[in-house]
């Protein structure tokens, strides 16, 4: 779902934190290599994703917090997957 402007969310339910990394690498990697055209111009775009795990006791906005901090972390150098648990 959409939480931002240009910021999503994607809710793995019972899934270990290195599937989840391994998952959202491919689709970088993937968005990475694709080419569009638009205009007769080759565009390039490049994803940056931000893992945080739910924890025993988290509220909801505890998980989005970490989740939002990593997705930072992965803005500031672009193109990369963090995690924070």
């Amino acid at each position: 779902f959409r939480y931002g402007g240009d910021e999503f969310f994607i809710i793995f339910n019972r899934i270990d934190m290195d599937k989840s990394v391994e998952i959202m690498e491919k689709i970088r990697k993937k968005i990475e290599i694709t080419k569009f055209k638009y205009k007769n111009e080759i565009l390039n775009f490049t994803i940056s994703v931000g893992i945080g795990c739910h924890q025993e006791g988290d509220s909801v906005d505890d998980f989005i917090d970490r989740a939002d901090k990593a997705l930072y972390e992965s803005k500031k150098t672009r193109n990369r997957v963090t995690k924070i648990c």
